[in-house]
């Protein structure tokens, strides 16, 4: 795969999984990152064993998919939430 079909599928895939994930997409930038780390950690759960349609194209864009919900939802874990505190004057 070329390194401009994986910049694609890496921001496809954090696109897609930030969506799912509720959020409202993280930038492109982001995304991008969101993706290849996924695709990392799909690759490395699932490797070539997921195996869901018959095209190529869409099995790595699934492995990536799920490997990039795995790696927000790990970040969600960690990150703390964001309060608003209030001004008492």
């Amino acid at each position: 795969m070329s390194i401009l079909a994986m910049l694609v599928m890496g921001v496809l895939a954090g696109a897609i999984a930030s969506m799912l994930m509720g959020g409202t997409g993280l930038g492109i930038i982001g995304d991008l990152l969101v993706g290849l780390v996924g695709s990392f950690i799909g690759g490395y759960f699932f490797g070539s064993h997921l195996s869901v349609t018959s095209s190529e194209f869409a099995n790595v864009l699934i492995t990536a998919t799920v490997g990039a919900i795995i790696f927000l939802f790990v970040i969600g874990l960690f990150a703390r939430p964001y309060s608003r505190r209030s001004r008492i004057a």
